[in-house]
């Protein structure tokens, strides 16, 4: 099957995740998830060209008709088939005490030879529930492979893209990586489709960054803009509700991280052409040097009064810090975010 990267840390250790015939895959990246299932199926079909796929959502007032379809499924056989596929959408939230999630747990212990699983949850999982918590000791009994899809960190989805486009035939430099990573984020449904576009663009030749400003819509929200500016005044009233909206518009902790990564390496790469010039620079020639477009450079250009190099570099280290701390503790990421702001709002002026 192709490969993803995505981070397991569900609460269950499972080693044996990629042979077993059974998956769970569940995070908060659907976008992710989602690709990763388009390209199972395809990859199953080259593999088995007469093989059956099923996909079954679940649904609570059709949980006897599910019960019913999901024995046809897996019991049913075709003329010529030997393989087969069974995608089941969120039939974790079944109660744990239906007909359906006995039939579940049997059909995990007694799967038919060359029948593949795979229980796709798009909301979270509640391990403290019937059946998760069932399912959570036939995955630590190693019948069952849990694949966590979660939003990638910068250096991270750099890669992916790189990779991605290096798949389409074409290598591309870091700084252009960086560039549609910190545009678009970890939606990586529509990652694919700019990817496929500047590829044809290009038709196969060097990609620049003029082209991915040219071409790719932007979803750097303006409130990370926002966020930084109030950090630079130390407004922590006006930080806490740049961050507020934020959360409101859905915007993961991961991808709120990544986006402020990008803007301080953004920041960064301007305040360093302006400090190594022996003249003043203007924004075009900013843009020019920094490889940055120029609607960026002209809003850094507003932040940079208020950014030294050394202060930029204390805020990226912080930064990093919250990053790992989300990524390791149990804590909500609305609340390690709000210590964060109220960190930088106690910066002393000589550290900055």
């Amino acid at each position: 099957m192709a490969k993803v990267q995505a981070k397991t840390k569900a609460p269950i250790s499972n080693s044996k995740s990629t042979g077993l015939a059974v998956q769970l895959w569940f995070g908060e990246n659907q976008s992710l998830l989602g690709l990763e299932a388009t390209r199972w199926r395809e990859e199953f079909r080259k593999r088995h060209p007469q093989a059956i796929l099923v996909r079954l959502e679940y649904e609570k007032k059709q949980t006897d008709e599910l019960e019913k379809s999901l024995q046809q499924a897996v019991w049913g056989g075709g003329l010529f088939s030997e393989k087969k596929l069974i995608e089941l959408t969120n039939f974790l939230q079944a109660d744990g005490k239906s007909g359906l999630a006995m039939q579940i747990l049997s059909l995990v212990e007694s799967l038919p030879p060359g029948v593949f699983v795979v229980f796709i949850e798009t909301e979270k999982v509640l391990w403290s529930k019937n059946l998760p918590a069932a399912f959570k000791k036939l995955i630590t009994a190693g019948k069952v492979a849990v694949r966590e899809f979660n939003d990638l960190s910068s250096l991270e989805l750099e890669k992916w893209i790189s990779q991605q486009f290096k798949q389409q035939g074409v290598n591309v430099s870091p700084l252009v990586a960086r560039q549609l990573a910190a545009m678009v984020g970890n939606d990586f449904l529509k990652l694919i489709q700019e990817i496929v576009k500047l590829t044809a663009y290009r038709q196969g030749g060097e990609i620049k960054i003029e082209d991915i400003n040219l071409l790719v819509e932007s979803d750097l929200k303006d409130d990370t803009f926002v966020l930084l500016t109030a950090v630079a005044k130390r407004d922590l009233a006006a930080a806490t509700n740049a961050l507020a909206r934020q959360f409101r518009q859905g915007v993961s902790s991961q991808q709120l991280v990544g986006m402020l990564t990008w803007h301080l390496r953004t920041l960064m790469s301007v305040r360093q052409a302006l400090d190594s010039s022996r003249t003043k620079l203007s924004a075009k020639q900013l843009a020019e040097e920094t490889g940055l477009h120029p609607f960026v450079i002209n809003k850094v250009l507003q932040q940079i009064p208020y950014y030294s190099a050394k202060k930029i570099a204390w805020l990226y280290a912080e930064l990093s810090d919250l990053d790992i701390k989300l990524k390791t503790s149990r804590v909500e990421p609305e609340a390690r975010f709000g210590w964060f702001l109220s960190k930088l709002a106690t910066l002393s002026i000589n550290q900055t």
